[in-house]
């Protein structure tokens, strides 16, 4: 065993088989679907991150929570949410929030949380996108990777600047 791990520091060792035991295990979190809705040309429709997020906390499928931000926003197309909009319709599914919160130093997604995000969910603004992360084992969903949680260290967002984010106080049963 000693011989074949020769040359390899325990560092790489150890988070080769840290990031072979994440994909193992299965997250059983809630993670909406991407949207089946269809054009009249047979393109499917875009899932906005918004609504996702939104869907994902509070446990909806996509398109109720698609129809509750067109109803508040009073807009043909939900696209460009901000965070007020977001809490409202959380609000409006019995969903309680904390106030938003911008960082004190700019740091990217991936510091960030690993020094000062504790174990609770939070909904984060990366460079105008809505992501979704969960504190107590750093994952991450948004509309980009609808349909699975992903570690924070796999994210493509990791590297982006984090805008301002906002914590979910009634935590949702995962």
């Amino acid at each position: 065993m000693l011989l074949s791990l020769a040359g390899k520091s325990i560092i790489t060792v150890l988070g080769n088989v840290s990031r072979f035991l994440r994909k193992e295990q299965k997250m059983e979190k809630p993670a909406p679907q991407k949207r089946e809705v269809f054009d009249c040309y047979g393109t499917r429709r875009r899932t906005w991150c918004g609504p996702y997020v939104v869907a994902a906390v509070a446990k909806i499928d996509y398109e109720t929570s698609y129809q509750a931000f067109r109803t508040h926003t009073g807009k043909r197309h939900v696209a460009g949410t901000s965070h007020w909009q977001c809490r409202a319709v959380l609000e409006r599914f019995g969903v309680d929030s904390g106030k938003v919160e911008r960082p004190t130093k700019r740091k990217k997604l991936y510091h960030y949380l690993r020094e000062n995000m504790d174990n609770k969910l939070y909904i984060v603004c990366v460079s105008n996108h809505w992501v979704l992360v969960d504190g107590r084992d750093n994952t991450i969903t948004d509309s980009w990777t609808a349909g699975e949680w992903k570690h924070i260290s796999e994210s493509e967002h990791k590297n982006r600047f984090v805008k301002y984010f906002f914590p979910i106080l009634s935590r949702p049963r995962f």
